[in-house]
Order: structure tokens, then C-alpha cells, then sequence
């Protein structure tokens, strides 16, 4: 006689929950982490970026006012000068008062001299000592005069060779100080970012230790957290 017919298939159901005393735990950091959600990370609301400092801004001013802010102090007392000896302005004997009084003095010194040789030659008051006199005073005025000029002539071109040089000194200088007064300013600017970017962080922090601490407690009770498992069994045959 033939053995019946077994049971047909069945479905298991296992259900396992955490450890009894990590549960309030868990519960509790459910919650928080529920409620921490729900508030939105904000954004540094200060400035993130340093302004220019006041030595920038400084050296900015400079170089737009430039070349005055910039000139050079030798610049500004000789430029003046040299440019009315480039021009000609001294060459024109009524530039330099002491010249006619050189020509003077030279008259003084020069024509008793004539009027001694005339004399002894019983020629005074005549046509040649009037012309003997006038060429004199014609040889030593041109000789005051010629000479004074000549001279005025080699400043003048020496007034254009250092009129660039004394320009470029100018320049060089005015770099000079816009190069310190950068460099100042960036380690002032620097400082300031500095001072910016740690604030920065720090409300970063603050931001987000809420969840950092979650995190740590969530690593403390972590664990089996329990489920549900469902299987199916399938029934077994019976023998003949």
C-alpha cells in the first residue's frame, strides 16, 4: 500500500529585533537625525574674499595720479631748469645780469690804456683813438659775450642728455615705490584673507558638527538592526 501524499509548500517568516538596550538608542538617533535633516546647511554669510587693503588702494591712487604723485623731487626742481636751458632761454645776454657788468669792469681796466698811449702820442681826441676805442670795446664785449654764450651753448646740450636721464630716474623711482607699496599691501590683503578663511572654517564646522556627532553616536550603537526574512519552505513527499 502506497504511503500518502505530503504537505504542500509553506512560507516562513523570521522576524529578529535589536539588542533590547539598543533600542532607545537607536530610537533616539533616528529622531535627531530626522530633525537635523530638516535643517537646511546654510552658506558663510560674511565676505569670503579679502578686500584691497589700504596700501593697495594706496599704490592704486599713486599710479593713477602718476606722474606727479610719482615725480622724483630732483625731477621736479631741475626739470624746470633744463628745459628753458634746452630752449634757449639763457642765451640771450639779458638772461645773466652780471655780464654787462663784466663788460663794464673790462671797459674800466681796458680803455685807460688807449687813452695813455694816445696821449703820448699827441693823438687823443682823434679819429683814430675814437676808433682805436671803439674796436676795443667791440673785441672785449664780443669776447664777454661770445664766450658767455659758447658756454650757454655746451649747457644746453648738456641739458638734453640729462634731461631723459633724470626722467628715467624718475621713473625707476616712482616704480620702485608702487613695487614696496604692492608688496605691503598684499601681506595686509593676505593676513586679511587669512583671517577670513578661518572664520570660514569655523562655521563650516559649526555647520555640520550636528552630523558629525550623529555620526559618532551612529557608529557606537550600530549593530544588527533587525528585520524581517521571508522563505519559502517546500513540503516533503510521502513513500509507497
Amino acid at each position: 500500500m502506497g504511503g500518502g501524499r505530503g504537505g504542500g509548500d509553506s512560507t516562513q517568516t523570521t522576524k529578529s529585533e535589536p539588542w533590547v538596550e539598543q533600542q532607545p538608542y537607536l530610537k533616539d538617533l533616528f529622531q535627531r537625525a530626522k530633525e537635523q535633516s530638516q535643517i537646511p546647511i546654510q552658506y558663510y554669510p560674511g565676505n569670503t574674499v579679502a578686500p584691497l587693503s589700504p596700501v593697495q588702494q594706496q599704490a592704486i591712487s599713486f599710479a593713477q595720479n602718476r606722474p606727479s604723485m610719482f615725480a622724483h623731487p630732483l625731477w621736479e626742481t631741475t626739470s624746470g631748469l633744463l628745459s628753458d636751458t634746452i630752449s634757449g632761454k639763457y642765451l640771450r645776454p639779458e638772461s645773466n645780469p652780471y655780464l654787462s657788468h663784466y663788460v663794464t669792469k673790462a671797459f674800466e681796466q681796458t680803455l685807460p690804456q688807449y687813452d695813455t698811449t694816445a696821449t703820448l702820442a699827441g693823438r687823443y681826441g682823434s679819429d683814430a683813438w675814437a676808433n682805436m676805442k671803439a674796436r676795443a670795446m667791440s673785441d672785449i664785449a664780443s669776447e664777454i659775450y661770445g664766450g658767455a654764450y659758447e658756454a650757454e651753448r655746451n649747457r644746453q646740450l648738456q641739458a638734453a642728455g640729462l634731461l631723459p636721464q633724470i626722467g628715467q630716474l624718475s621713473l625707476n623711482e616712482g616704480q620702485l615705490m608702487f613695487d614696496m607699496l604692492q608688496k605691503a599691501g598684499k601681506l595686509e590683503r593676505d593676513y586679511e584673507q587669512d583671517v577670513i578663511d578661518a572664520a570660514i572654517k569655523k562655521w563650516q564646522f559649526e555647520q555640520l558638527e550636528p552630523w558629525q556627532r550623529l555620526g559618532l553616536l551612529s557608529s557606537l550603537v550600530s549593530g544588527d538592526l533587525g528585520g524581517i526574512v521571508t522563505a519559502q519552505v517546500q513540503g516533503g513527499r510521502g513513500g509507497k
